[in-house]
Formats: structure tokens, sequence, C-alpha cells
């Protein structure tokens, strides 16, 4: 059975993805890592939640089982972020970052 991990599975993609893999047998362990935690209840799912998005990137190595696949759902919009700028930073960076830390923990497939 596959392990999986999300990262923003409290916005609107991630929670949707997030729904669709605890529905599935596929999955045995579902793993998420966001800004809050989210009202869903599974025996499947271990939520994580870390305010500092710098350090969530790094919370891939540590866990356990390790994921076999990463789905990343962050994002917002420059409204929310306020400016263009800090879209980019949440866009791209974060998501940037969060794939090289799948990398360097070993993640064979990152969405």
């Amino acid at each position: 059975m596959t392990t999986a991990a999300i990262f923003g599975s409290t916005g609107a993609v991630g929670s949707q993805i997030l729904a669709t893999i605890l529905a599935i047998d596929a999955c045995s362990t579902v793993k998420t890592i966001s800004r809050r935690l989210q009202n869903v209840q599974s025996a499947k799912l271990e939520a994580l939640d870390e305010s500092d998005s710098s350090k969530r990137g790094g919370m891939i190595s540590s866990l356990s089982p390790r994921p076999s696949v990463v789905f990343n759902a962050v994002g917002t919009t420059r409204a929310s972020a306020g400016s263009v700028t800090n879209q980019w930073k949440i866009d791209h960076d974060l998501c940037v970052e969060n794939a090289q830390a799948a990398k360097e923990a070993g993640v064979k497939t990152y969405i």
C-alpha cells in the first residue's frame, strides 16, 4: 500500500485531493502538512500543521513511513497574498522548496 503526503490540503484544490485520496484503497496512509488542520476525520489520515511555511518542506524527511508520492496543492491569489511579489513567493518559491525537500527525502513521485 502507498503512503501519500499533501502540502496545502486545506485549500480549495488540496481539500479535493485529500477527499479523493482518502476514498481510494490504493493509499493506506495520507499525511498532510499545512498551515492549519482540516476538519476531516479518517483512520488513514495523519495531519500535521505548521504555521511557518519555511519549515513545512523539511517535515517530509521526518515522516514515517516516508511517502512514496507527494501532492503539492499550495497556492494563493494576488488578492490574498497582497501583491504579485508575495504571490510569487507562495506559488513559485514555496512550491520549489517543497519539491526540493521531497526529492532530498527520497520521494519517488511529486505532483
